[in-house]
């Protein structure tokens, strides 16, 4: 309790030195989520119609769009209408952002921000103070559903190098401040990963937040090496990229404690994220606006795979209207049995580049359990899809490893995308991580909306 108020304290003083106010938005968050849907839905619609007139009145990108298509902000009055604005994308922010720039906003008051570049197209853009308090405040509400609060220890598993220099510049602050601890695994090894369960024994975090793919593998690597004394960790966090359900199950099950999905992106900080009922992920309505769509740009049913296009509610420095941030979600058919009135997201299904299509069309993710897991003698894999009805396996193998192995494989992937997909398989000795320290085993190059 006493580190609590002091750690809470030591925030609202850091707040009135600086200007910022994380803390009253995180508490009008906490608010808002107790509201009813249809307060919440039209509480968005009243912020989406402001953001729309102010990107009209201030952003000369946007003036050009709507003017382009004879659309003023006042004629949108449905999500139909809204959908006819056209999309923004990646390469949109790339080309043309000077102009996608609120004119009202100098230099000294944009704060720069940047995408990690897991897609290979990193994206520079502004946020203003708003929204990046925005940010930090949905994390902060957030936390609190994994059962975290002020006070209580963390520990950080994170891989991008820059967020690594940045927590490092800033590490005895911010363990004396926060009581967390940053872990980093851009590149890490079997020492590295004994050197981390050390940390977690020693220090007894309260909570853990790390990439999905990054607990999976530190899972496996405690079971595989029977490492005890983990086991006092109270809740953990998965973010950054997509938790596969089997991994959830390895993940719990080592360390004896729930998974609290997260969903997010540098662009919009936490989109949307899972508590303890776990039964879907709650959108954050107030910041962020989500529509899913299929490959005709029309939306989609609830519990239909759709494409993710996200509107920021919040940053008016810079505005994200109708995003398309290249991943896919299934929206969910009804409200939490929490109480919490912010729209549900039944699955993230993951990276639009990372999802595969199978025979009939449909999108296929989550291969690396029902797949390659298990198969006698592979330690890494990869499934690149080069054309619609061919894949390239690719392989880290050990001596384990045989021709039933790969027979084993080819007819795993032959019931799950279809018998008229083709399998190139290729043997090597590693497959790179990302820059971002993600693993990506699965590739589409394929389809694009």
């Amino acid at each position: 309790m006493l580190r609590n108020l002091l750690t809470r304290s030591a925030y609202k003083l850091y707040e009135l030195g600086t200007g910022r106010s994380v803390l009253s938005k995180q508490e009008c968050l906490e608010h808002l989520q107790w509201q009813s849907a249809e307060q919440l839905a039209q509480r968005q619609w009243a912020k989406l119609k402001r953001l729309l007139e102010y990107a009209w009145q201030h952003v000369p990108y946007y003036r050009e769009t709507f003017d382009a298509i004879s659309v003023h902000p006042e004629d949108i009055k449905t999500l139909k209408d809204f959908q006819r604005l056209p999309l923004l994308r990646r390469e949109d922010v790339q080309n043309h952002k000077p102009r996608l720039v609120s004119q009202e906003y100098t230099e000294s008051s944009l704060i720069a921000r940047a995408t990690g570049g897991s897609s290979g197209k990193p994206v520079s853009f502004y946020q203003d103070q708003v929204a990046y308090d925005y940010v930090r405040a949905a994390k902060l509400m957030t936390d609190r559903w994994a059962g975290w609060d002020f006070g209580k220890k963390s520990v950080i598993i994170w891989g991008h190098p820059r967020d690594a220099a940045r927590w490092k510049a800033k590490r005895r602050l911010r363990q004396w401040a926060m009581n967390e601890y940053f872990f980093n695994v851009a590149s890490y090894s079997d020492k590295s990963m004994v050197q981390l369960a050390a940390l977690i024994r020693r220090e007894k975090p309260d909570i853990i937040l790390a990439y999905a793919s990054s607990l999976f593998h530190f899972a496996r690597f405690v079971r595989e090496n029977d490492i005890s004394g983990l086991l006092a960790v109270k809740g953990i966090i998965s973010s950054a990229d997509t938790l596969y359900s089997d991994w959830r199950d390895w993940i719990e099950e080592t360390f004896q404690c729930c998974v609290f999905n997260r969903y997010g992106s540098r662009e919009f900080g936490i989109i949307a994220a899972e508590c303890s009922a776990h039964e879907g992920l709650h959108v954050i309505s107030d910041i962020v606006l989500v529509e899913y769509l299929d490959d005709n740009k029309l939306s989609v049913d609830s519990g239909q795979v759709g494409h993710l296009v996200i509107t920021d509610l919040t940053n008016y420095a810079m505005p994200f209207i109708r995003y398309k941030i290249e991943d896919m979600g299934i929206p969910g058919a009804s409200l939490c049995s929490c109480g919490r009135s912010w729209p549900l997201m039944e699955e993230v299904v993951g990276r639009e580049m990372s999802v595969l299509i199978d025979e009939t069309g449909n999108y296929v993710s989550g291969l690396w359990g029902t797949t390659m897991d298990g198969v006698p003698g592979i330690s890494q894999g990869q499934l690149i899809q080069e054309e619609r009805h061919r894949v390239t396996v690719r392989i880290v193998c050990d001596a384990a490893y045989n021709e039933k192995s790969e027979q084993m494989l080819r007819q795993r992937l032959w019931a799950i995308l279809g018998q008229s997909m083709h399998f190139d398989f290729e043997y090597v000795d590693s497959i790179p991580r990302m820059p971002s320290g993600k693993h990506l085993f699965t590739a589409n190059k394929v389809f694009q909306l």
